[in-house]
């Protein structure tokens, strides 16, 4: 056998003997992991030596019985490090876009303002002024919603401290309870929901994005014109919760699997009357969509 298909052929065994031991928790002894990956006993115990050596596999001192070391964690560690969340959601922002015929938004939070980071147009031509960069009111948009509902009250009531709960339009939330209310929907469901709140006539649906540690690190909306959304809300935001979490899983996270439940979705529109504790900040003007498509506000 030529020189290099022999080297070919042990890296190849090499990294066999790794995944299989990554795969199988706990210590092994060479002659059961010779039997399973049906290679010589000898062979077997020249690469775990050699594994050993480099770090990437640890020996019991009792027994001599190998077991995956703490080294690929560290490998993993470097390759996520170089992986940036534009990278890996631009493509499938840009699937989502396509599949829905809407216009899919990437947002961040940033100093109690959700921070456009990424846009992709949609086929149905509705234009949002929401060029990267802009920022928006955490409260009022879905990607703000789906953010908050990754964090702990405390933490949402200092951002809303900050922030308050300015109306944009008769549908917003101005009351801290009733918006505490609604993240616990999103948390329940998975997805959260602008009907209206940021712009009249706009619906958006937004599912967090988590890295690795399982924080979460971004929002992935869809925004349109409701009288056209309506009717697939179940739909879109099952997209959006699959697109969100693909998203997620190539930053590293791997979800809890969790019985599959039907999206739920708002029968109907809010009141527009608050109650009088609420820390309202109208501005004086509702942001109204029309059937020309172009918007002011993201959902």
């Amino acid at each position: 056998m030529p020189e290099e298909a022999q080297t070919s052929r042990i890296v190849e065994r090499a990294l066999v003997l790794l995944e299989w031991l990554a795969r199988n928790p706990g210590a092994h002894g060479v002659r059961e992991i010779a039997r399973i990956l049906a290679m010589k006993r000898s062979t077997a115990h020249r690469l775990l030596g050699t594994l050993c050596r480099r770090g990437w596999v640890r020996q019991t001192p009792e027994d001599l019985k190998y077991y995956i070391g703490l080294k690929i964690l560290s490998l993993g560690s470097e390759v996520l490090s170089h992986i940036t969340l534009l990278d890996v959601a631009s493509p499938i922002a840009r699937r989502l876009a396509e599949k829905t015929g809407e216009a899919v938004y990437l947002g961040v939070c940033e100093v109690g303002r959700v921070v456009i980071i990424h846009k992709v147009g949609g086929a149905h031509g509705i234009r949002f002024d929401e060029n990267v960069g802009v920022r928006a009111y955490v409260h009022s948009s879905a990607l703000g919603k789906a953010i908050l509902a990754g964090l702990d009250d405390e933490e949402v009531d200092r951002i809303l401290d900050d922030t308050g709960l300015p109306s944009r339009t008769a549908a917003s939330i101005t009351d801290r309870a009733e918006f505490h209310q609604e993240l616990l929907k999103v948390r329940r469901q998975g997805f959260a929901e602008s009907d209206e709140e940021n712009y009249v006539g706009a619906l958006g649906i937004a599912a967090a994005i988590r890295d690795q540690s399982g924080a979460v690190v971004a929002a992935l909306t869809v925004a349109g014109l409701k009288a056209r959304m309506k009717s697939s809300r179940v739909k879109l935001a099952q997209l959006v919760m699959d697109a969100a979490r693909q998203i997620s899983a190539e930053l590293g996270h791997h979800a809890q699997p969790r019985a599959k439940r039907k999206p739920e979705v708002a029968g109907g529109r809010r009141p527009a009357l608050r109650s009088a504790g609420s820390r309202s900040g109208t501005n004086g003007t509702e942001r109204v969509m029309s059937g020309v498509p172009k918007a002011q506000r993201a959902s």
